[in-house]
Order: structure tokens, then sequence, then C-alpha cells
């Protein structure tokens, strides 16, 4: 299989008033850097506009797919946090499908600056980013995109990127509620049971995170009522006592709204 890496530089020199970086226009769409302060948080959004057909891919991509990686490389004294996702939809795409998203989307990076360096936010810094992003049409290809802008401390006010990232923090999956929560999970050493509770639910996706210890298929929907859906998944586990007593980190999605919820694994009963 033939693996094409397209490196794009974004790096230009912005004015000191920037509130975003310049936009990279590619095949699979156009990207940028975004920089905001919210709540005395420091956050960088890589601003993904993905073109008709094409798509990219959530953190655990699944059958297939590339998980996007982000390095900072520029100043030494900026520290790049966990990148935080929107939730994700499932795409099937013929060989077992994959979990990402298409349109108009985004990673949020949290990131802070050393205190020493902080007061020199007075003056534009450039800050460089290097993404390595999977997107996928006809062919599936792995970007390196570097991407840049300058930021400072009037900057990372503007309402635009404010509003830009604020969007974005919000769909990422919300802890579990009365409106979407998983209200079991049961192993009977062979499938895995996952009963999915909330308020007129439509269609509810399941993105379980994995480990190295467990194999999960894909869900089946056994019942459904507009409060309720159970799902079946074949899994099987590596670890002596299998699944029972375990936590597994899971997402659900039901269209606009999201939940992520660690969940324990019961023994099913007879």
């Amino acid at each position: 299989m033939l693996t094409i890496v397209i490196v794009v530089s974004g790096l230009l020199t912005l004015r000191a008033e920037a509130k975003s970086g310049p936009w990279v226009q590619l095949d699979a769409g156009r990207i940028r850097l975004v920089a905001a302060q919210i709540d005395q948080q420091h956050f960088l959004a890589v601003d993904f506009q993905l073109a008709d057909g094409w798509h990219t891919y959530w953190r655990h991509p699944g059958a297939s797919g590339i998980a996007p990686q982000f390095e900072l490389i520029a100043p030494s004294d900026v520290t790049l946090k966990q990148a935080i996702y929107p939730a994700p939809r499932f795409f099937e795409d013929g060989a077992g499908g994959f979990n990402g998203y298409d349109g108009a989307t985004g990673f949020v990076l949290p990131f802070t600056i050393a205190p020493s360096a902080a007061s020199s936010l007075g003056k534009p810094q450039l800050l460089k980013l290097r993404a390595m992003i999977g997107v996928c049409r006809d062919i599936c290809i792995p970007l390196s995109v570097d991407l840049s802008l300058n930021i400072d401390a009037a900057g990372l006010r503007q309402k635009p990127s404010q509003k830009l990232i604020a969007n974005l923090l919000a769909q990422r999956p919300q802890p579990p509620s009365d409106h979407l929560f998983i209200a079991a999970a049961d192993y009977d050493g062979a499938n895995l049971y996952l009963r999915i509770k909330g308020k007129a639910l439509q269609q509810p996706q399941i993105f379980i995170e994995p480990t190295a210890d467990d194999v999960i298929g894909p869900p089946s929907l056994l019942t459904n009522t507009p409060g309720e859906h159970i799902f079946k998944l074949s899994a099987w586990s590596s670890l002596d006592r299998g699944l029972i007593g375990r936590k597994l980190a899971i997402v659900v999605r039901d269209q606009h709204r999201a939940i992520e919820q660690n969940i324990e694994v019961m023994k099913a009963s007879n």
C-alpha cells in the first residue's frame, strides 16, 4: 500500500493584532490555527473546514483511519495539554467503519505559558504547531501541516476567536445526566450488553475507548424504545478475569448530544 505524506507550511508572520493564523488550503479543505483566552485558560484550536466528500478522524479512529497528533514547535515556554475532541460520528465505509468528522470541525489544545514568560504577551509571539492529520476521500492521506499565528494578550481576548473555541468545547462529550446515560454494562463471557437510557432517544452511537487487552466488536441493537436502547457487542479480553469488574470509558452520541461515562462491567444475569 502506497502511503503519501504531504507537508504543508502556513508559517507566516502576522501583525500583532492577529486573532487567527492564515488559512492553509488543501484538497481536503482548509485549516488554520486560532487562539483565545476563556475563563483565564489559554486555548489553541486547529480549525478544520473539510471539503465535500472528505473526512478526518477521532482520537480512536476505529477499524480504519489515523488518530490526529499535535506537536508544538515554538515557543519553548508554551506547554500543550491533552487535546479536546468533539464527540465523533460513526461512518460506515464497507471495511469496518471509522469514527470521525466531516464538514466544519476542529481540535482544541489547552496550553500554559511559563510564569517567567507570561509578561511577554504584551508583545506578539509567534506560535508554531505541527498537526499530523489523516484525511480521506477516495484515498486516505496523512497530512503533516505546519500552522502558526502571533499571540498577544489583546488578541487572546478577541470575541470571534473566543466564540469559535467555545463552540468547539461545547461539542465535546458531557457528563452523563438524566437526558442521556449508560444504565448498565453486563458481560456474559462472550458478549457485552449496554443499556442506554435517556429522553426521546433517536439513534444512539457507541464509542468504546479501546485498551490493549480487549477486543470489542461493533454494536448491534437488540431492543429500543424512546427511553431505552439495549446494544449487544461481542467482546473478549486477554485478562484472566475478562471484563467483569473492569471500568470502561464509553462515549454515547445521540444526534446533537453526547456523553462520556466510565462504567463498571457487571456479570450478566441468566
